[in-house]
């Protein structure tokens, strides 16, 4: 009730009717005014009547709300123009009075103004008048005295609504109309009730008077009082005003409905969400399993398919027929042949879905039944929660309509529990099981809500429905229930649930998100072929957008939801049906029609919301039906109204306190709002109700707006025309309205336009859409005609009961119903021809012309103008019907759909049977309920356990039996084989033919019995399918609830009898636990939970049940995981060492996984905190701990390990508490055991951690990370070991492995490492632990000692002696006490992998012992390192040593730091010993050892002043020992060969203080123990020793290394070994020519301290000479090569006077012509090779006094092996020797002559040699000129000397092999043919110096000495010339083309004689052979 009357949003209207009041204030509106007039409460009489006061409470109560509303100031309801008068005259707004006369003359003047309009202006005199005579003359009394005030436009807007200012001729018309149009019946309506639709347009417009200018009322002069001017019309009331009347805030409530909707709506944390998310769950896993076993069965009859492969095979046979002929044939058959693969993949297959069905599904299936009872439970408990929903949902009783009022609280849980399930209704459900359960729940649960919830909650329902997907007409229409009669808040429940499904649902696509349709492909969406489809309205565009239309409901949902909707109750109660349904308009108030006016409003403007809300193409037809509800609301209110009016002109009386004017406004207003809206809705066919709203019952004034504004409807908007129109301005644009704004709805009315229609307005391209709609609107009305004329007229009631009377009559005055629409059809026929016809548009047709069809009468009164009305159009029946208003009323309200009726209340019954209170206390009873259900359960699992091994042996069976259905049988056939026959005959007879095969065979037995099997299998499939009984889940179900139920009861009530029971309870459950129930899931599940609740509660921690718990878990082993749990003996600290003791002789390998789940739960340090047990119980704890080690055995099973691994636990935790009470025990404990093998490894990994001494030994790549390490080890997080107990740890340790070593004969013969192998990591690094702690500790106590202290060196050799005794009994060699007796060795060769691990930690505690010692000892100081090469000499190096046992102890010593040792002579002596003595091995060792020392280090006193004598002797004893080591290739191919290291620090050791015996009986010893090859080798060790000895015979050394060895060093014998080798062929020539060449490069490098240096290259000779001498022992061939690679050497190493030695030792020593000729040339060349000697001053004479050839008889050979070779420097530099022998011209001559020879015969080979010609042609032109220079005169020559220099020049004489040509002065004399080698750079400087001589020596016996004197160029000068200048042209000698200019200019210069040739050559010479360093010399 209270929702009935108070709206939700009373806050919110608060606040908004404090805006409007503020609003109010500052612009005051004159719709109070108008609204008050009718608000008041008086009648304005004397004496009011009954009625009257009854209206006046009325309107005391409106007054009273709007006082609350408005000011003071709006409270007054007068006419504008009494307002004005007022607020003219009286400014103060005081009452005046006014005389009782005033009333009469008021009426008076009023009665002759009637027919006048008048504008009033408002008037500046004042005026008193009595508010009573105003209330009379405007028909509504005055309650108040202050009197709005109006604005000018608000007067002229009341003066257009004034209902008294109106035409008299347009009533009279209407009235005359009203007339025609009554069919011999009293007229029942109003006078307006019979108004035409469209009223006579020209008739109203001529009798429209000008308006009249606003006049000032003045005073008269014989007049008391001015002219009361004429009423103003009534204005409506606002939408605010009429809320008076309707207060309800329905469109606003919306808002905070959806609010508090939303707060309740959300419930996806709620408990009932969850237990239905989960049954979806189990739902979608039980359909996967169900659709995975399809595939199964699928897959399986696939491969049965594939199980066989059947062969087609063929046989041929032959024989003989009775015709004596030939014949064959064959026979086909199939072979089969089994597929074993698709066998084996059968038989997989057969197991998984055996597997799946009676797991994976079973369980889904139990799950799934169990979720769905779960639910059913919660629903139950739900609606048992209280007595209302337990009635109504429970008892199946209709609760009473009113409520406690308190109930309200009651039904929070049901509304979140009806959200829930509206969540899920959201959802996309594949699932129709489950969606049809979410449905019916629902179902039961709104049925409930129904019966007892409030309009709220109903509404709570609504707003869910509207949040939901589409298609909710299906299931949600019942849901929506609203009764209007009999029902307080029937009408609120109605119009704010119309509210709601009018409005937009807010949050709908959130509350839709799980709908949201995934992402369209661009690629099948825009693909032709794809089908999609786009929605478009009827202009062809696209309605709606397909991303956001699925949020939308469909339109029947919505018709659906609408039909809800009992509008015909509402309907009655807004008409006043009484409660018995009887409808009496005649007793209706002016208040209550006022009522009906705002209440219409309200649901109008409700309905409007609608309109605009569903304004979609989808929406057309449920926006037709708000639209035809629009319409029925005017009808129902129009039909009321016109009643109304007919009571009130019948009784006469004025009506009060709202006049019929003033209703009418009201109505009209109604009306026009209405329209307005409907016309808003564009597009979705809802103006067609336009042509069926009720007209008749409007205002002259309304029609014409209305008309209007539906006239411009289409361009202009409504709203906005209607608030600015004006009566009179509606009659003037009608005026003017052409034919192309013919409202299209009302295509009846065709305005012409000139005389013309038709097409005219058209013919703009924009228009012909319009035109287009109009011809379709127009063939639509006419098909519409067409099809109505066809039916049958229905009877009105009235003809009915008439029938009888008018039979016999005539026929009517009007057209029937059938007969009016084929007039209608025709008249639209011609409309569509009209518009057709292109002649109208010219004006001037001849109408009567016109063919019948055109209708040519009615056409001329339209081309006139004629304004008459049609009245054979118009449906009289139709209207005779309007005025049976009452009638009609009652028959509409019974044509409105019925409402599904509410849902029936589903009866439901507890889901399963409640839990006695009385059995949770009695032990008796719970077992009883217990043990009941547990049957059930327990009978269901062996069921299901039998049923899936029947499965499982039928499966075997069928693959058993599957191999054996088709098989290869031997069979036989006669083939009857007939020839073709002979003459036209057939064959005689046919041939016999038997032939024999295996063919395809099916056991037709088999086959029966594996559709047998197959029957069988689907039968327990189909069983093993389906899901459990009711009772089964019930009995689960009812055990948890009686188990929680108990449990509730325990923690509230903890007493012994229900812990008792809750005990009982739980050994009870654990009873019935079998194979079966483990085996079925279901089953499995339901136990294990029942007992975790109950051993969690009830038994864990229970002292009294440690002991009868471990005895159940140890009887019956399958509980183990069940029950372990909640076995917790550290409850029962006095039994714990006991139960500790029976698990442990429990332990075997079968019952591990038991062994452990109770070890786990011996919670061992709690046991230890807590009730600190003594350390007797502690013993036999660690003993039994100990026991159960050995009884795990050395190596344990796999299944053991994990109980294993918490005995390891157990056995460190005992070891640590109160450190060290059992470490001696534990010691001993592991000792004994190990050594027997009786412990697993694992457990010294466990011990050690716990002694923390866990972490890895160090590495010994890098010391400061082994420092870390070893920090890190011996100082770890926890140290358990005090430095006592290490040292005492360490002497046991040592002590008991020594006597376990000598304790029998096996350890004695093979050593500890055969049992203890497996240890010896553990054991290592216990080891190691125990020796860095001791090294540290010691060390740490001589942190203050000096370096190199005493004590420091006294507590290196104990710790080094501790050290040894400890790893004695492991890797030391033990004498027996008979010496006769072998030795005890270590180790095995097949142990040697486990020793190699001792004697690396051995090595590694050597190592540490050195790191910790080295900085406290000075460089002499015997340190560890010493001291453990000495132990190693003196215990490892026996003769008979095995070799296994020195491989490893090398292989580990050798990574000690020996580059840190400093060996000593006492060392060195025992290094010699072993070379002499030990074996090899060891030799080796000591040999890489000492070879690491760092040598430079040892021996840095040799290069003090006074070195030591020791030094001598160590210098001396490290040369002995590496050309001892040298030799063996063990150390030589090491990788990172420390010797190849020392060898390479042989250039930095002081070898000068090795004597020189010493020196030679090293050399000795290499001549006998190294091959001669030694030279050759390429390893890098030979390389290496030669250098060494090199080096240490002085080669490469500094100045002072050869002080002791003398001036005259010998190499190490090469060249010896050489030659050896090529003489015996075991050197190839290029490895000869290598060492030849290091030979030389050896030479080079000697640097003789002598500095003279004629006998440093003396010196240097020599050692030339022994190297050449390898040439004069060669082979020919060999000699060869060595010359080859001996020139190549010259050209590459030597320059300057570097040259000379060797230039003398190949001029001494060269046994060869050839050979010398080629080096001295060589070295001639090379003497030029760097910077020129010129610029030193030497020139050539270095070389010339170098080559002496020393044997004078081989001098002419010498000569002519050199012009033979080309080797023309050794030449010139003979010539040269020859010329400083014999200066005078004789000789002169003589070696001109011979230049002259040489130069004809010699022939430069290649551009390399052709510079070497110039210093022979300058040498020839200085030695012409030296023998012309006495020749004074160019011509001619005088004497001999002229006539040889001459022949010089020009000898006839060719030489062989050149060119043809007559002389030098030829180019091709000189090699410049084409074919040349010559380079070109040498043909210019030929060509410039023949064209030189040809223009010098011009003819034979001619030459030009003289410059200046004019050239005489002969014909081959000429011609020279040219072909110079021609070089210039060719672009092979585009780079000289400067020298060949320069010389053609210097050649014709007549400046230039002979003389200047050299200056010629030398010009030439400088720019093209600038590098060329032995012509520097002629430049």
């Amino acid at each position: 009730m209270a929702e009935a009357v108070k709206p939700r949003s009373g806050a919110k209207s608060g606040r908004g009717r404090a805006k409007e009041k503020k609003k109010k204030r500052e612009e005051p509106k004159a719709e109070a005014g108008a609204f008050l007039s009718s608000a008041a409460p008086s009648q304005g009489r004397s004496s009011p009547s009954a009625c009257a006061q009854e209206e006046c409470l009325t309107q005391v109560r409106l007054q009273k709300e709007t006082s609350e509303r408005e000011p003071a100031n709006e409270m007054c309801d007068v006419p504008s123009s009494a307002s004005a008068l007022v607020k003219e005259g009286s400014p103060g707004g005081t009452q005046t009075k006014l005389p009782a006369q005033m009333e009469e003359s008021g009426v008076k003047a009023l009665e002759e103004e009637k027919e006048e309009e008048v504008v009033v202006e408002e008037s500046t005199a004042p005026l008193n008048l009595p508010a009573a005579s105003l209330g009379e003359i405007t028909g509504s009394p005055l309650p108040c005295t202050t009197l709005p005030v109006r604005s000018e436009q608000e007067q002229e807007v009341a003066d257009l609504q004034n209902p008294l200012v109106k035409n008299p001729v347009a009533r009279s018309s209407e009235e005359a109309l009203a007339a025609a149009l009554t069919p011999n019946k009293e007229v029942r309506g109003p006078i307006g009730a019979s108004q035409g639709f469209y009223p006579n347009l020209a008739l109203e417009l001529s009798r429209e008077r000008p308006p009249v200018l606003a006049l000032k009322p003045q005073l008269p002069k014989g007049r008391l009082y001015p002219v009361i001017p004429a009423e103003p019309e009534l204005a409506p009331f606002t939408r605010e005003q009429l809320k008076l009347f309707e207060p309800c805030s329905w469109l606003e409530n919306v808002d905070s409905y959806a609010e508090e909707f939303e707060g309740v709506a959300h419930q996806d944390r709620h408990e009932f969400y969850e237990l239905l998310l989960n049954y979806w769950r189990c739902r979608k896993q039980l359909l996967l399993a169900e659709a995975k076993l399809q595939a199964t069965s699928s897959d399986c009859w696939s491969i049965r398919e594939r199980l066989w492969t059947f062969n087609n095979e063929q046989q041929s046979a032959q024989g003989v027929c009775a015709d004596q002929c030939k014949v064959s044939g064959h026979h086909r058959y199939q072979t089969v042949e089994l597929n074993t693969g698709a066998l084996g993949e059968l038989k997989r297959l057969f197991e998984e879905q055996a597997e799946h069905v009676h797991q994976t599904l079973a369980l889904h299936l139990y799950t799934s039944v169990l979720s769905r009872l779960q639910v059913e439970s919660y629903i139950y408990g739900l609606l048992s929660s209280s007595a209302l929903l337990r009635s109504a949902g429970i008892q199946q009783q209709e609760p009473a309509l009113k409520q406690p009022e308190n109930s309200s609280g009651d039904f929070g849980p049901l509304k979140e529990c009806i959200s829930v399930l509206f969540s899920f209704t959201r959802r996309v459900v594949e699932d129709l099981q489950f969606q049809s359960d979410i449905l019916s729940w629902l179902q039961r649960l709104v049925s409930v809500l129904q019966r007892v919830g409030s309009p709220g909650d109903h509404l709570f329902l609504l707003n869910h429905i509207l949040r939901c997907p589409a298609g909710v007409s299906g299931w949600a229409v019942p849901f929506i229930q609203i009764r209007v009669l009999g029902n307080p808040s029937g009408v609120f429940h109605f119009m704010q649930s119309l509210a709601l499904l009018m409005s937009p649902a807010k949050g709908r696509a959130e509350f839709m998100c799980h709908m949201k349709p995934c992402e369209r492909q661009t690629s099948t969406s825009s693909a032709p072929e794809s089908g999609n489809w786009t929605l478009v309205d009827e202009g062809g565009e696209e309605d709606e957008d397909p991303d956001t239309s699925w949020v939308l409901l469909l339109e029947d949902d919505l018709i659906a939801l609408l039909s809800q909707f009992p509008f015909h109750e509402l309907f009655q109660h807004m008409l006043g049906f009484d409660s018995k349904g009887v409808y009496a308009p005649e007793k209706t108030t002016p208040h209550e029609m006022m009522k009906v006016f705002a209440f219409a409003n309200s649901l109008v403007e409700l309905l409007a919301v609608g309109l605009e809300t569903f304004n979609r193409a989808r929406y057309r037809q449920f926006v037709k039906r708000i639209g035809r509800l629009i319409r029925m609301t005017l009808c129902h209110v129009s039909d009321h109204w016109a009643q109304y009016l007919s009571c009130a002109k019948n009784s006469g009386s004025t009506a009060l306190p709202y006049s019929v004017e003033k209703l009418q406004v009201e109505f009209d207003e109604l009306f026009l709002r209405a329209v307005l809206h409907v016309l808003k809705a564009k597009r979705l066919g809802v103006w067609l109700f336009m042509s069926e709203m009720p007209y008749g019952t409007l205002s002259s004034s309304m029609l014409w707006k209305l008309f209007s504004i539906m006239h411009c409807a289409e361009s202009e908007n409504p709203g906005k025309l209607c608030a600015t129109m004006r009566l009179a301005d509606c009659k003037r644009e009608l005026k003017g309205t052409p034919v192309d704004e013919t409202s299209i709805r009302s295509p009846g009315l065709l305005l012409p336009v000139d005389g013309c229609i038709g097409k005219r307005f058209f013919q703009s391209p924009a228009q012909l859409s319009l035109l287009n709609d109009l011809k379709q609107r127009l063939v639509e009305a006419a098909d519409f005609h067409h099809a109505a004329s066809k039916a049958l007229r229905p009877m009105s009631p009235a003809e009915c009961s008439e029938k009888t009377a008018e039979k016999g009559c005539g026929k009517p005055d009007y057209l029937t119903s059938p007969e009016l629409h084929c007039f209608a059809l025709r008249l639209f026929n011609v409309c569509v021809l009209w518009l057709d016809e292109e002649s109208f548009q010219k004006g001037d047709t001849y109408l009567p012309s016109l063919p019948k069809q055109y209708d040519a009468h009615r056409l001329a009164k339209i081309m006139q103008n004629q304004q008459d009305l049609w009245m054979e159009f118009v449906n009289v029946e139709r209207i005779q019907v309007q005025y049976e208003a009452k009638e009609r009323i009652v028959s509409n309200l019974q044509k409105y759909d019925t409402p599904r009726p509410s849902l029936a209340l589903q009866p439901m019954k507890a889901p399963v049977p409640v839990v006695s209170p009385s059995s949770l206390v009695n032990q008796s009873k719970a077992k009883e309920l217990v043990r009941a259900n547990l049957s059930i359960l327990q009978h269901h699992a062996k069921t299901a356990a039998i049923r899936e091994s029947q499965q499982v042996a039928f499966n075997s069976e069928t693959l058993d039996t599957l191999p054996k259905l088709y098989t290869n049988r031997e069979e036989q056939v006669v083939l009857r084989l007939e020839c073709r026959g002979s003459s036209g005959k057939p064959c005689q007879g046919a041939a016999l033919v038997t032939i024999q095969f295996e063919g395809k065979y099916k056991n037709e037995a088999v086959g029966q019995q594996l559709h047998a099997l197959k029957k069988e299998v689907k039968l327990l499939q189909a069983e093993a399918t389906k899901p459990p009984s009711l009772g089964v889940v019930e009995a689960a179900v009812h055990l948890e609830n009686f188990i929680t139920a108990l449990i509730n009861l325990y923690k509230s009530q903890p007493v012994p009898g229900i812990h008792r029971v809750g005990i009982s309870l739980f050994f009870a459950v654990a009873g019935f636990v079998s194979d079966e129930t483990q085996r079925h899931p279901p089953t499995r599940q339901f136990f294990s939970s029942c007992i975790e609740i109950l051993g969690q509660v009830f038994v864990a921690g229970s002292k009294s049940e440690c002991r009868p718990l471990l005895q159940t878990i140890l009887k019956n082993r399958r509980l183990c995981n069940l029950l372990s749990p909640y076995f917790t003996p550290v409850a029962s600290p006095d039994e714990f060492v006991d139960l500790y003791e029976q698990v442990v002789l429990f332990l075997s390998d079968d019952n591990s996984d038991v062994i452990f789940m109770l070890l786990t739960k011996f919670d061992l340090p709690q046991w230890l905190q807590s009730s600190k047990p003594s350390l007797s119980e502690r013993t036999r704890l660690l003993e039994s701990v100990h026991l159960a080690l050995k009884t795990c055995g050395f190596e344990p099973e796999e299944d053991i390990s994990m109980p294993f691994n918490l005995f390891c636990k157990h056995w460190t935790c005992l070891l640590r508490y109160q450190f060290p009470d059992h470490y001696s025990s534990f010691l001993q404990l592991l000792m004994q055991s190990s050594s027997d093998q009786l412990l697993c490894p694992d457990c010294w990994k466990a011990s050690l951690k716990a002694l923390g001494c866990s972490r890895k030994a160090p590495k010994k790549d890098g010391r400061e990370e082994a420092a870390t390490e070893r920090a890190a080890l011996s100082t770890s997080a926890e140290t358990l070991l005090s430095t006592e107990q290490v040292v005492e740890t360490v002497e046991w340790l040592s002590k008991f492995f020594l006597r376990l070593r000598l304790s029998s004969r096996d350890f004695q013969t093979f050593g500890l490492f055969s049992k203890w192998a497996p240890y010896i990591a553990q054991v290592k690094r216990f080891m190691e632990y125990l020796v860095n702690r001791l090294v540290d500790s010691e060390a740490a106590s001589l942190a203050q000692e000096p370096v190199g202290s005493g004590d420091i060196l006294a507590a290196l050799q104990s710790l080094h002696s501790v050290v040894t005794q400890l790893f004695a009994p492991w890797i030391q060699v033990l004498q027996q006490e008979d010496a006769s007796k072998q030795p005890c060795y270590p180790w095995l060769e097949s142990d040697a992998p486990a020793a190699s691990q001792m004697v690396r930690l051995f090595a590694d505690s050597i190592g540490v012992l050195h790191e910790s010692f080295k900085d406290k000892l000075l460089p002499g100081h015997q340190g560890t390192l010493w001291l453990h090469l000495m132990h190693y000499c003196q215990t490892c190096t026996a003769p008979k040593m095995p070799e296994h046992i020195l491989y490893t102890l090398h292989t580990e010593f050798a990574r000690l730091p020996w580059k840190e040792m400093h060996p000593d002579q006492q060392l060195m002596e025992e290094f010699f010993k072993v070379e002499r003595g030990s074996p090899k091995s060891c030799f080796l060792f000591l040999g890489s050892v000492l070879c690491e020392v760092n040598w430079v280090s040892v021996l840095s006193n040799a290069w003090h002043a006074h070195p030591p004598p020791e030094t001598h002797s160590m210098i001396v004893c490290l040369l002995y020992m590496v050309v001892l080591l040298a030799k063996e290739q063990q150390l030589v191919t090491k990788e990172e060969s420390p010797l190849l290291n020392l060898l390479g620090q042989t250039s930095s050791l002081p070898w000068h203080f090795v004597g020189i015996l010493s020196y030679q009986s090293i050399v000795g010893y290499l001549n006998s123990h190294y091959p001669p090859t030694i030279i050759l080798a390429k390893e890098p060790a030979a390389e290496l020793i030669v250098k060494l000895l090199k080096v240490a015979a002085g080669f490469g050394a500094s100045s002072d290394s050869l002080v002791h060895l003398g001036a005259s060093p010998r190499p190490a014998r090469p060249v010896h070994f050489l030659s050896v080798l090529e003489k015996n062929g075991k050197i190839s020539l290029s490895v000869l020519e290598q060492e030849m060449c290091k030979l030389l490069d050896d030479v080079i490098l000697f640097n003789p301290p002598d500095p003279d240096v004629q006998a440093r290259h003396l010196a240097l000779s020599s050692l030339f000479t022994e190297v050449l001498m390898m040439l004069n022992n060669a082979s020919v061939s060999t000699a060869e090569s060595l010359r080859v690679a001996l020139r190549s050497w010259i050209g590459a190493s030597v320059h300057g006077l570097g040259v000379m030695p060797l230039l003398i030792a190949a001029c001494q020593s060269l046994a060869s012509v050839r050979h010398m000729v080629e080096t001295t040339e060589a070295c001639v060349t090379a003497y030029f090779n760097e910077d020129s000697p010129l610029s030193q001053g030497l020139g050539w004479g270095p070389i010339v006094a170098a080559l002496q050839v020393s044997r004078p008889l081989t001098a002419e050979d010498f000569l002519q092996e050199c012009l033979s070779l080309g080797s023309y420097l050794t030449l010139y530099v003979f010539t040269l020797q020859r010329l400083n022998a014999e200066q005078t011209l004789a000789n002169e001559m003589r070696v001109l002559l011979t230049l002259s020879k040489w130069l004809e015969e010699v022939y430069p080979s290649s551009s390399q040699d052709e510079a070497k010609v110039f210093l022979w042609w300058q040498k020839v032109l200085q030695l012409c000129l030296l023998q012309t220079g006495k020749v004074k005169a160019a011509y001619p020559a005088a004497g001999a000397e002229s006539s040889r220099c001459q022949t010089c020049f020009a000898r006839p004489r060719r030489p062989q092999g050149w060119p043809r040509g007559s002389d030098l002065r030829d180019p091709r004399r000189v090699g410049l043919g084409r074919k040349s080698p010559l380079s070109n750079r040498f043909r210019v400087v030929a060509r410039s110096m023949s064209a030189f001589l040809l223009v010098q020596i011009p003819v034979e016996n001619q030459i030009r000495l003289r410059p200046g004197t004019e050239l005489q160029l002969s014909a081959k000068a000429q011609q020279a010339l040219q072909a110079l200048d021609s070089l210039a042209s060719n672009k092979h000698y585009a780079v000289y083309q400067e020298q060949i200019s320069q010389a053609s200019l210097f050649i014709k210069d007549p400046e230039h004689c002979l003389g200047h040739g050299s200056n010629l050559l030398a010009i030439l010479l400088n720019t093209l052979y600038p590098e060329v360093h032995y012509l520097d010399g002629i430049r």
